[in-house]
């Protein structure tokens, strides 16, 4: 299992989630989250930025593709601002050593 996530605009989760709904994905998270960068000028001023996450767990064999459906349905003439990276998901039972 892989852990995708993609960090994008927030008008962009509607074109990623009906992308995902329309593979018969349904189960995912989105979280509102501020980042900052900097802007190359005098001051260096930075500035937050709202964005969101989307996570979801994929099988390891349908992760580029999971990945490929929401680079592609969140790009807009050829740009995409969209982030998106999977890492594979380790699971812990708990109260064993």
């Amino acid at each position: 299992m892989q852990l995708l996530t993609a960090i994008m605009q927030p008008f962009l989760v509607d074109r990623a989630t009906r992308a995902l709904r329309a593979e018969n994905i349904s189960q995912y998270t989105i979280t509102k989250i501020v980042g900052a960068h900097k802007e190359i000028q005098e001051n260096q001023l930075q500035h937050a930025i709202e964005m969101v996450k989307l996570e979801l767990p994929v099988n390891d064999s349908d992760a580029m593709k999971i990945v490929k459906l929401i680079r592609m349905a969140t790009t807009h003439n050829d740009v995409s601002d969209t982030v998106v990276w999977t890492v594979p998901m380790l699971f812990y039972e708990s109260g064993e050593s």
